[in-house]
C-alpha cells in the first residue's frame, strides 16, 4: 500500500479507486492462475 501515495498522490486518491480496484482484480487473477499453475505441475510430476 505504500506504492499508491506514490503512484497517485493524495490530490488523486479520491479519483483512484477504478485504478485501485482494476489493480486489485489482475493481482487477484494472476494469484489465481500462478497457484493453478503450481497445482497442475504438482499433479502432473
Amino acid at each position: 500500500m505504500a506504492a499508491i501515495p506514490e503512484l497517485g498522490g493524495i490530490s488523486a486518491a479520491k479519483s483512484d479507486n477504478k485504478y485501485v480496484l482494476a489493480t486489485t482484480i489482475i493481482f487477484i487473477i494472476l494469484a489465481l492462475l500462478a497457484i493453478e499453475g503450481l497445482t497442475t505441475r504438482f499433479i502432473e510430476s
